[in-house]
């Protein structure tokens, strides 16, 4: 199995491209939640958390090391994961016909999505970072189908305390909702968001899990509320012509 090293230096960070009216991201951060220990610590906290479901739903992680780029470069903090390729989330959806109606074809890699972050969840982790680029969909290792594998928990935080104080003193009904608006942000990207006509492949996707899942714990206790968000929007239509006699 091919391994890859991710190591924690900014040098490597892929350029993020500003949104209007901001500066460009900085090459460096010296914020004390951006060092490349805390960046390794909490990513190989996520993977313990999530131990029972590497080479399934996530790499592999095979440890955190201290490694140099370069006999000159200092020692930055990295970890050993499996490698993972396949495709985007995006280009599998697009590829299933996600962005034409009546195609139900994506229906199961979106599935994959809501059910994954659900066990990611219950594993442990939230604040998932739930991005195209951070999704891949892979043959699974017998070659009979495909799955999901979910990438990059540096900036991932704990979801399981051990009593509800705790929990809400660490936001984490706060961090959960936003994984589920990252989510319905990717569904409505892989549908087309412009038209009413895009916002009802949504939609119709949302009528189909309701119907096929609608009694399983994972949306009862924590999907319904996302489901609700993927409602198309409400359109002003403005004030109707009059005709002319």
């Amino acid at each position: 199995m091919d391994v890859v090293l991710k190591v924690y230096t900014w040098k490597f960070f892929p350029n993020i491209e500003s949104l209007p009216g901001f500066t460009s991201s900085p090459k460096t951060s010296s914020g004390p939640n951006s060092t490349e220990q805390l960046l390794a610590w909490t990513e190989s906290s996520a993977y313990k958390n999530m131990s029972s479901l590497q080479g399934e739903m996530v790499p592999i992680f095979y440890g955190a090391y201290l490694v140099k780029t370069t006999e000159e470069d200092d020692a930055h903090f990295a970890v050993a994961l499996s490698h993972i390729g396949g495709v985007s989330f995006l280009e599998r959806c697009n590829a299933l016909g996600s962005n034409t109606t009546n195609d139900l074809r994506w229906y199961p890699v979106a599935l994959w999505l809501l059910k994954g972050v659900y066990t990611l969840h219950q594993s442990g982790v939230r604040d998932l970072d739930v991005r195209n680029d951070n999704l891949r969909i892979v043959q699974t290792p017998d070659g009979s189908t495909e799955c999901m594998m979910f990438l990059d928990f540096a900036f991932s935080s704990p979801s399981s305390f051990e009593n509800r104080a705790q929990a809400e003193a660490h936001t984490v009904d706060v961090a959960i909702a936003h994984d589920s608006q990252e989510i319905c942000a990717l569904i409505h990207k892989a549908n087309g968001w412009a038209t009413p006509e895009e916002e009802s492949r949504s939609w119709s996707f949302v009528q189909w899990v309701r119907d096929e899942f609608g009694e399983e714990t994972w949306v009862k206790e924590w999907a319904s509320d996302l489901l609700e968000m993927l409602k198309p929007r409400e359109r002003n239509k403005g004030p109707r012509r009059k005709r002319g006699p």
